[in-house]
């Protein structure tokens, strides 16, 4: 007889490689569109004010629709909603493909951004479904170097399709993404936790409202001024509806974030550091192209080819990561790589108008810093919650990173811009060009200053992980055992797989 092939058997590697596959697609888009805008408004005429908005529509509709695929997760399973999103996303790179306007290709990027939201959190979470608790660290160490070999290729990406075609062809290679589906509906687990219970669609609402303002007040403020009127228009809106959202959660049965994510404070405390981290981590994304561009005079090609090896080091720190927390905890990774961003984010502010080499090389010290932090990070906040809970609190964290990200890289280009005409650095020890640049570096001391001393309240957080759920056959939804978080360094990685 024929048995199907599940997730927990034999299709383990068949579900990390359709998550890490959509993973990729979705990663290479952001990454590489923004390389081409200035192609796209030629072809297309439009003027600078409105092509902003090819990404900056993107990026709004991506944030503010991934908290919202985690939570329906819990209803409609996240097998589902992956697949759904993953087709949509192929849709929308089609047509972005064949827009003709800035209104159809507007409307192509926000159906893509509809679809690609569902990948990112819930791809990681089937595939942490996929294998068990004990090697949940290699598991996303693969996920974070995938994501970290694909931020790296879209440039390269773009910059050799725009040498040898159009801009075209790179949403036409987003739209590949579709193979992904079939072997998606044949290898993802069907069997997956739901829950019944009301939807709260007031407060998510509330929560897309506040989100939504946040972003658009990052969105402007880096393209008007942190002072014009809709960008502190969207700050208003942002801080009324997080404001009556949080009357509403208290106040629900049912709230949009699960009660137990607001109650734990070492998740609440993880989500912080991540923002903290992925501010410094996207900035320099941003900045490192924007420098080789306007210090090195470097092409859209060489601008990859220069990035190249900071995410080699990114990708095979990710998987050694992985590997570490599994064997001794997430503690000491993601302690030295805090450090690791800091000293590299200090000497890159240090050395930002060297040469280009040396630049490059300074970036695969704060690529593979932020490879230690990310996968011990992500590991942690999928053994913290329970599974019923999975989907919405790797969402959730992912929306936390996004937001991070977009401060973080608005700012680094305001003073990168604003800075760049000034005599002398803040940092003392530049010389030379890229003043902006080095004062761009510098700020983000700040956040991985921050994330450094939330490391080390963390280390003194209780390590026990929440209890789940009752269920009917009076286990609790973790099976039949309480699991300790590998976090501390003193407990053992096996304490999460023993009876």
């Amino acid at each position: 007889m024929n048995r199907r092939r599940t997730s927990t058997q034999d299709g383990q590697p068949s579900v990390l490689a359709i998550v890490c596959t959509a993973l990729f697609f979705g990663v290479v888009n952001g990454s590489a569109v923004a390389v081409v805008l200035p192609e796209i408004g030629a072809d297309l005429g439009i003027g600078d004010g409105d092509l902003s908005w090819v990404m900056s529509g993107f990026l709004l509709t991506y944030g503010v629709a991934i908290p919202f695929y985690g939570r329906l997760a819990n209803r409609y399973g996240a097998r589902r909603l992956f697949l759904v999103g993953l087709a949509v996303f192929a849709v929308g790179s089609a047509l972005s493909a064949v827009a003709t306007d800035l209104g159809t290709l507007l409307a192509a990027r926000t159906i893509q951004a509809i679809g690609g939201a569902a990948v990112p959190g819930l791809g990681m979470t089937l595939a942490s479904r996929a294998y068990p608790e004990a090697r949940r660290g290699f598991v996303l160490g693969v996920v974070s170097a995938t994501m970290g070999v694909a931020a790296a290729a879209g440039p390269l990406l773009a910059g050799v399709i725009s040498e040898i075609a159009d801009w075209r062809y790179l949403f036409a290679v987003s739209a590949l993404s579709i193979v992904g589906l079939p072997l998606g509906i044949r290898y993802l687990d069907r069997n997956e936790p739901r829950t019944d219970g009301p939807l709260d669609l007031a407060g998510g609402v509330l929560f897309g409202l506040g989100v939504a303002g946040l972003l658009f007040l990052v969105t402007r403020g880096s393209q008007a001024g942190w002072t014009d009127g809709q960008a502190l228009a969207g700050a208003a809106v942002s801080l009324v509806a997080l404001g009556v959202f949080a009357v509403h959660q208290r106040r629900g049965t049912a709230p949009f974030i699960p009660l137990s994510l607001i109650t734990n404070r070492r998740y609440l405390l993880l989500t912080l550091l991540g923002f903290a981290v992925t501010f410094a981590n996207l900035a320099a994304q941003i900045g490192f192209p924007f420098l080789f561009s306007s210090i090195h005079g470097l092409s859209s090609l060489e601008i990859g080819l220069a990035l190249l090896p900071a995410a080699l080091a990114t990708a095979t720190l990710g998987i050694i990561a992985g590997r570490l927390v599994d064997r001794i905890g997430a503690a000491g990774p993601l302690h030295a790589g805090v450090v690791l961003m800091l000293v590299g984010a200090i000497v890159i502010s240090s050395r930002a108008g060297s040469s280009a080499w040396t630049v490059a090389a300074l970036a695969m010290v704060l690529g593979a810093g932020f490879a230690l932090v990310n996968t011990p990070l992500a590991t942690v906040v999928s053994l913290l919650a329970r599974p019923e809970d999975l989907a919405a609190a790797l969402s959730l964290n992912t929306m936390m990173f996004f937001i991070g990200g977009s401060f973080g890289s608005s700012l680094f280009t305001s003073i990168a811009i604003n800075t760049g005409s000034a005599a002398e650095a803040v940092n003392p020890f530049h010389d030379g060009a890229g003043v902006g640049f080095s004062n761009a570096f510098a700020a983000l001391v700040v956040p991985l200053g921050v994330a450094l001393a939330l490391g080390r309240v963390l280390r003194r957080e209780p390590t026990a992980r929440p209890a789940a759920a009752p269920r009917t056959d009076g286990t609790t939804g973790h099976g039949t055992r309480d699991c300790n978080v590998p976090w501390a360094p003193d407990l053992e990685p096996a304490d999460a797989a023993r009876p």
